[in-house]
């Protein structure tokens, strides 16, 4: 069996299955933050929620979830201190607050 180099990870002398399963984890964690990007949610952030779905399901299904989550308007904190959210303009008023 031939080693080679994986160019997702950089793993050096692996086989062509790890190179499959590293470009699939790669193109859905990549597609998982760009989803995220587009709502302004920086890439650790999606990438993380990700990482913690990838546990439950396969890297698409981790994929999908990231889209629903964030489609849902999720935040990555309980609260609304404008300098724990993404996108601070999109927080709702404060009560009483006109």
């Amino acid at each position: 069996m031939t080693k080679i180099d994986c160019e997702c990870c950089g793993s050096r002398d692996v086989t062509q299955n790890h190179i499959d399963r590293c470009r699939m984890r790669f193109t859905a964690r990549t597609e998982a933050e760009a989803i995220g990007a587009a709502q302004a949610i920086p890439d650790v952030t999606t990438a993380d929620l990700w990482a913690h779905l990838g546990h439950v399901a396969s890297p698409q299904d981790a994929t999908r979830i990231v889209r629903q989550v964030v489609d849902l308007g999720w935040r990555p904190v309980v609260g609304s201190d404008p300098r724990r959210l993404w996108n601070p303009t999109t927080a709702e008023p404060k009560e009483g607050a006109a």
